[in-house]
């Protein structure tokens, strides 16, 4: 090796601890996170740069598909349908709220239903969305047919399916679908958002227009009455305008209900709820499936010594059978959801759902039978996880259209 060159080695070893050093520094000195994200949040808009495209956005996505979801989410128990979930039972444990609030009514979020707006001139609707159902089940066909004659106005139309709402003007046809219904619209538009309201004083709604036609036309908000009794309409709002109205109408007394107070409220009125008691929907499928998996959930982790054998085929009771609706009373003991209906010791119907009714004193609920029954007779009923037989009675016979 000549006088002038260096060994590396002997380099290296004897610069070793200067190298270690020098890397520490460097180490140190190279912070993974910005000085804005090390300040305190309310002192970091004054550290990063002004660049516009620099700003970082704080806007997130919307991840909900109701728009009242974080609402509901805060004050209920929330039910998943897929994508969307829905409220089903309140977190605080009382009925005083749909007591206290009968006069002055009640809102249901129903935004997870679709509604398509078609021309009243298209092709024939009832061919996209299978409205007529096996003839082979059905007394008479053209009974479950869309009704022109009801113009402007909420009805229900019978489909493979399940009910269906549907609005006929003068102008367009408004298909209200739950979002997992199956359809093959082609040349339509779509609504925002929709609110059930139920026993709501007319001076709340009087800032909304009755001309359907033309708030589709002037993209403004509107409302529709309901045909039937189970509610009595809908609102149309546009999605930004939506927690104005929601807080508006909470303000002026109005009480945001869920799915467990819908069906007291329906209990208390005789009356039924669509979809959430149409037994032959796929609707009332996917609700009672998502209902069974919470309690069988429950069930299984439930100590043996405590737990009521049950057959788990008896917590499903929909079906594809045509089936009569009746409001039935039972004058001593509960006659709860699932529970059996009996003729002679045969089972001709199923309860879908029964609790104690306040108004009258005694257990009430809706039931469905596979024949027709006769109101001054008495039939014989029991819950699916007892032997207890009770007496009970047909009040009234109830129809979805």
């Amino acid at each position: 090796m000549q006088n002038n060159e260096i060994n590396i080695k002997d380099f290296i070893f004897e610069r070793d601890s200067d190298i270690k050093i020098l890397e520490k520094s460097i180490n140190n000195s190279r912070k993974k996170t910005m000085l804005f994200q090390r300040l305190p949040f309310y002192s970091r808009r004054r550290t990063r740069s002004n660049f516009k495209f620099r700003k970082v956005s704080t806007r997130r996505k919307s991840r909900h598909f109701l728009k009242t979801h974080i609402w509901y989410a805060k004050r209920f128990k929330m039910l998943k349908f897929g994508n969307v979930a829905l409220p089903l039972v309140r977190n605080q444990k009382s009925n005083k709220f749909i007591y206290k609030s009968h006069k002055r009514g009640f809102i249901f979020d129903e935004s997870f239903k679709k509604t398509y707006i078609l021309n009243i001139n298209d092709v024939n609707i009832l061919d996209d969305v299978n409205i007529l159902d096996d003839v082979n089940i059905l007394d008479d066909v053209k009974s479950y047919e869309i009704n022109y004659n009801i113009k402007n106005q909420i009805q229900l139309v019978k489909t493979n399916e399940g009910f269906i709402e549907v609005v006929v003007t003068e102008k367009y046809c408004l298909m209200i679908l739950p979002v997992w219904f199956s359809t093959s619209f082609t040349n339509y538009k779509e609504l925002e958002c929709c609110v059930s309201v139920i026993k709501v004083q007319d001076c709340l709604l009087n800032e909304f227009s009755l001309e359907i036609d033309e708030s589709i036309s002037n993209s403004k908000n509107f409302y529709i009455k309901n045909f039937h009794d189970y509610e009595k309409g809908k609102l149309f709002i546009f999605k930004k305008d939506m927690m104005n109205f929601w807080y508006e109408f909470i303000k002026q007394g109005c009480i945001p209900v869920c799915i467990n107070e819908l069906q007291r409220i329906a209990l208390e009125n005789d009356t039924m709820i669509y979809p959430f008691d149409d037994v032959n929907s796929e609707s009332f499928k996917m609700f009672e499936d998502e209902q069974n998996k919470i309690f069988i959930g429950k069930y299984e982790r439930t100590p043996k010594s405590k737990k009521v054998k049950i057959n788990y085929e008896d917590l499903v009771i929909y079906t594809k059978k045509k089936v009569f609706y009746y409001v039935f009373e039972v004058d001593k003991g509960v006659l709860n959801k699932n529970g059996f209906v009996f003729e002679n010791d045969q089972v001709i119907g199923r309860v879908i759902r029964g609790s104690f009714c306040f108004s009258r004193g005694k257990c009430r609920g809706l039931c469905y039978t596979f024949c027709e029954v006769e109101f001054d007779k008495f039939y014989e009923c029991k819950n699916y996880d007892h032997m207890n037989k009770y007496q009970m009675r047909f009040i009234k016979r109830k129809a979805l259209n």
